[in-house]
């Protein structure tokens, strides 16, 4: 499961993170809002890139043209621009966020940890850093830790398929494979529900469901996930 870059780097899509407009640069932040939410990710970089050289001192101008770079596959340019963001803005937990969520696309889980647990150290009620920092635990295969903060990240949203599939994997980790399911089964219905098709992390839900109906033995609903999964994307 890729963690909220494409559903989190806003609130950071998954989470695409627009802050308040700078005057001066308003007309091309205007656009490159218009061209994330479009998902033209190539010309958003390019009108953030233009606000930024009207106000090289806008830290959110960096933390969203990162926010596109990752959305674009990106992660080191992506990481450049939010370590950019954080040295003008050093609280700034969105770019905390983002950054971690970049370096763990790109495999540096430790450090993705480290910036998840200081984007919480800013805002303690931060749900996808709580949730971004537990996969990341998962990823290491500390799963009570994983756990303990996938928990938190539902009380803080628990409404969130993202989160719903983190806890899924967690508890895949641990074996608990018929909890796994209940959890990879909110997910799958908050994705079913949700106004925009998130295809990605929706095939992601079935296949890794699949992979825990596999693992107690129930054969046809694995088959019955993994046919599922790779019709709407992939199942690996």
């Amino acid at each position: 499961m890729k963690v909220a870059l494409k559903a989190l780097i806003a609130v950071c899509l998954g989470a695409v993170c627009l802050f308040a407009a700078d005057d001066s640069a308003e007309e091309a932040i205007y656009r490159a809002k218009v061209a994330h939410n479009q998902g033209n990710m190539l010309e958003a970089i390019k009108q953030w890139s233009q606000a930024i050289r009207i106000n090289p001192y806008y830290a959110g101008a960096y933390a969203n043209r990162g926010a596109a770079y990752a959305n674009a596959g990106d992660y080191n340019r992506a990481i450049m621009d939010f370590t950019q963001a954080l040295e003008l803005e050093p609280n700034f937990a969105a770019a905390y966020y983002n950054r971690g969520a970049a370096r763990s696309a790109l495999g540096e889980t430790n450090k993705a940890i480290e910036d998840y647990t200081q984007a919480l150290k800013i805002e303690p009620n931060f749900a996808f850093a709580y949730n971004g920092r537990g996969y990341a635990y998962t990823k290491l295969g500390d799963y009570e830790k994983a756990l303990a903060d996938i928990n938190n990240a539902l009380q803080l949203s628990p409404n969130s398929a993202h989160i719903y599939h983190s806890r899924g994997a967690a508890y895949a980790g641990l074996k608990e494979h018929n909890k796994a399911i209940a959890s990879f089964d909110k997910a799958i219905d908050i994705f079913n529900k949700a106004a925009t098709t998130d295809n990605e992390n929706l095939a992601l839900a079935y296949c890794d469901r699949g992979k825990s109906y596999k693992s107690l033995g129930d054969l046809d609903k694995a088959n019955a996930d993994i046919k599922k999964a790779k019709e709407i994307d992939k199942c690996d």
